[in-house]
């Protein structure tokens, strides 16, 4: 994920990156913790996109998302709804 925001920044591109709570969670106590349930993927990616829209449109006015994993998976299911 480095590299990637690493390349998409270097065309100028704005990048932001976020940790879901579970894995927040797991990095502060340094325990692995199961995954979170569906749904608080889906709030934690529709809270995170209204956070951009607040802080001002990109310049195309689009928003692309996306993720590795789970994160990933749960970018295609609220881009599809």
């Amino acid at each position: 994920m480095e590299f990637m925001a690493g390349g998409l920044s270097a065309k100028k591109l704005r990048v932001v990156r976020f940790e879901f709570p579970y894995m927040h969670a797991q990095r502060q106590s340094g325990r692995k913790k199961p995954p979170d349930r569906q749904p608080v993927f889906t709030e934690t990616w529709l809270n995170v996109i209204a956070q951009l829209r607040k802080s001002g449109p990109a310049k195309s006015g689009k928003l692309i998302i996306g993720g590795k994993s789970m994160g990933g998976r749960m970018a295609s299911m609220v881009a599809a709804d």
